[in-house]
């Protein structure tokens, strides 16, 4: 079945919310064969991610060093800083302004390459795992934010 980097990440996030639910052992071992096969895709997503986040100069901890400008993008609710003056502080007004607009363009280019890696596809061979919608007469309830991500991966019963 093929998936796309951005769902096998936020696949392996829910299914680490979902394995923390008492569920039967069958069910419990099939969604931690297919947590081990995620891991070992994104072990390869997450060099090439955090060589990108390197290249570009971007990182998401605050800086109040008077040398980076912060850019008002967002990536996963954090607020992305880009490294534009390493060597001298910013102090006009006039030279914010064209740092911001660097910093904007810089991160432009890195939101496209780091969207083009998030729709890479990748075949990956799992079985589809069936999740009781009862355990001991009781309804199992999970919350939509971690099914929604497990479309693919999950159904049902």
């Amino acid at each position: 079945m093929k998936f796309t980097n951005k769902e096998i990440l936020e696949a392996k996030t829910a299914i680490g919310g979902l394995i923390t639910e008492r569920l039967p052992v069958n069910v419990s071992w099939d969604l931690a064969v297919i947590g081990g096969k995620l891991n070992s895709i994104i072990s390869c997503i997450e060099p090439v991610r955090q060589g990108l986040f390197k290249s570009y100069d971007i990182y998401t901890e605050a800086s109040n060093d008077g040398k980076t400008v912060t850019v008002n993008t967002r990536l996963n609710q954090e607020r992305i800083n880009v490294l534009i003056s390493s060597s001298d502080s910013i102090e006009s007004k006039e030279e914010l302004n064209v740092l911001r607009n660097q910093a904007q363009e810089q991160v432009n280019k890195f939101m496209a390459e780091l969207n083009e890696l998030m729709a890479q596809e990748v075949d990956i061979d799992i079985n589809v795992v069936t999740i009781p919608s009862k355990i001991n007469d009781k309804p199992l309830e999970i919350a939509g934010a971690v099914l929604m991500p497990l479309i693919k991966f999950i159904k049902v019963e």
